[in-house]
């Protein structure tokens, strides 16, 4: 806030005294208001003062009127409003200073402007069914100015700045295309905006999704931040590979492996029968059955966790799809900003969206920027050869080994 001082009325043989204050408002929309706030103190320590801002000019004043006793202050509120662009460059106004002496007796003390207003209940014409009085109104009446007496003239100079003006744009691109990405990696891309304008240029992006084409060999969506809650990094590296299709076992699918203990030789007649009561009774020892080298095989399951993972994607940790950085701020007049889009897919598929600018202050035949942004997400490359577990007694030799092919 600016502090202006009023000088005493002691007046010199000129009879004016001025001081000269600086007020800049800076870059301001058309059509829109723009405002600052100051304070004027009158320093003396007996005379009142009366002050004056002039009515009809571009940069209008509240209070324009009102009375200083000594040592006190009061907030005065300039407001510009343009309807075309115009640049004003230490404008000065003109505020009239005076000395003045109340006609009342001296002892009351008055605060008074012009804005201060007396709030008073007022009978009207109308009146309730079986109401003995009149409804009343809430009427506001301006104070009237005290009666005073002039006893000196000055005068107090301020000078205000400017620009006002419409919002002027250039983008260097329309659209961008993201390369294939894999899964949870995020590639960058980087576009340039320049102010053509002579005021500062406020800006806010926003990504609004517009196509979503998962492909056909793509499987739900899932969540790399909730996997890591539940599974090893290791893990969570496994599940995003692609699959070796498993090897299918010597015998044939239905059938149970064949029991190699002898059979009794006793006729069943012969055989005891059993009582009523439990007794209890060893189990037989079994011949293990053929099954493949668990010290092969991971120290973790993933087919039970994936399917939870699947079907609980998590949006809230996870990155966005499309962003730009900065999002919002300012591009001062005559200068650029380059911008960075990032593309994070979280899972397979085609993506595009459109990134919306929002730009105060244009004029209405100038239609706000956007930026077209297509990227693709698939699975992560992988060039090791992974092999599976083979039933006990079978070598890798001797089964065709599978050619694991990478997506380009």
């Amino acid at each position: 806030m600016h502090v202006l001082s009023l000088a005493r009325a002691g007046l010199p043989p000129t009879g004016v005294a001025v001081r000269v204050n600086h007020i800049e408002f800076g870059d301001c929309a058309v059509g829109k208001l723009c405002d600052k706030t100051f304070a004027v103190t009158n320093r003396s320590k007996e005379e009142v003062m009366r002050f004056e801002w002039p009515a009809d000019a571009p940069f209008q004043f509240s209070p324009k009127v009102g009375h200083l006793q000594p040592g006190r202050a009061k907030d005065i509120k300039v407001t510009l409003k343009s309807n075309v662009p115009v640049t004003f460059k230490r404008h000065s106004v003109t505020c009239k200073v005076a000395k003045i002496k109340y006609q009342l007796p001296p002892e009351e003390d008055y605060d008074w402007d012009d804005e201060m207003r007396m709030v008073q209940w007022e009978d009207t014409s109308e009146k309730r069914p079986g109401a003995r009085w009149p409804l009343k109104r809430k009427v506001a009446r301006a104070l009237q100015e005290p009666s005073h007496t002039v006893l000196g003239e000055s005068s107090y100079e301020v000078e205000l700045s400017a620009r006002v003006g419409y919002a002027k744009y250039k983008l260097d691109t329309a659209e961008v295309q993201f390369k294939k990405t894999e899964l949870f990696q995020t590639e960058t891309s980087t576009f340039q905006m320049y102010n053509t304008g002579n005021i500062a240029l406020k800006y806010s992006w926003e990504v609004a999704l517009e196509e979503e084409r998962p492909l056909k060999r793509a499987g739900k969506p899932f969540s790399k931040t909730l996997m890591s809650c539940f599974l090893p990094s290791a893990a969570v590296e496994q599940r995003l590979k692609p699959r070796a299709k498993p090897l299918e076992s010597a015998e044939p699918k239905g059938t149970e492996p064949k029991e190699t203990q002898p059979k009794s030789t006793q006729p069943k007649a012969a055989q005891p029968q059993t009582s009523t009561q439990a007794k209890p009774t060893q189990a037989k020892p079994t011949q293990p059955q053929s099954s493949p080298d668990r010290s092969k095989q991971p120290p973790y399951s993933l087919k039970p966790v994936s399917s939870s993972m699947e079907s609980l994607p998590d949006d809230i940790n996870d990155p966005p799809l499309f962003s730009v950085e900065p999002h919002c701020g300012t591009i001062p007049a005559g200068q650029k900003q380059i911008f960075h889009v990032k593309f994070c897919p979280m899972h397979v598929g085609k993506f595009k969206a459109k990134i919306l600018c929002s730009l105060s202050n244009l004029k209405s035949s100038q239609k706000s920027p956007s930026l077209s942004v297509m990227g693709e997400g698939h699975l992560p490359k992988t060039d090791q050869k992974r092999t599976t577990s083979l039933p006990k007694g079978e070598t890798q030799s001797s089964k065709p080994k599978k050619k694991v092919q990478s997506s380009k």
